[in-house]
């Protein structure tokens, strides 16, 4: 190949890309839009300490001050299809959270939904796929 042919076939290959990196951040963009997820502060808002010290310490403690470990908290979340009246909402996901003594790490334990469900038997195919078949002489 030329140098002429390798330098085109460069300038492409960039320009392929730069394109597909700028459609994928605005996807990115566009999903992230669409599907925000809102969020809640379970501790608090924490109050801004103040500009210069004061001599008495604040009577009350911030929020979650007094919260010692362990602790575990059972986590879940709900299906509740808003767009269906008439659906009764259940649980979507369980999940047990570990917070040892020191709280500084977590563990979290998922829980399968399908756990405590009765799967009936069912009666035979007759699929022997599975099944090794005798030998042919």
């Amino acid at each position: 190949m030329t140098r002429r042919r390798w330098i085109v076939l460069g300038a492409a290959a960039l320009a392929a890309v730069v394109l597909l990196g700028g459609g994928a951040l605005a996807v990115g963009y566009a999903l992230r839009d669409r599907y925000e997820v809102p969020t809640a502060d379970l501790f608090g808002t924490p109050t801004p300490p103040p500009a210069s010290p004061s001599a008495t310490p604040s009577p009350t403690p911030p929020p979650g001050a007094d919260i010692t470990g362990p602790l575990n908290l059972l986590i879940v979340g709900v299906d509740t299809r808003e767009d269906d009246p008439t659906w009764e909402p259940h649980a979507d996901a369980v999940t047990i959270l570990h917070v040892p003594r020191g709280l500084k790490t977590g563990y979290l334990f998922s829980l399968p939904r399908d756990l405590v469900v009765d799967i009936p038997r069912f009666p035979r195919s007759g699929y022997g796929a599975g099944v090794p078949s005798s030998p042919t002489r």
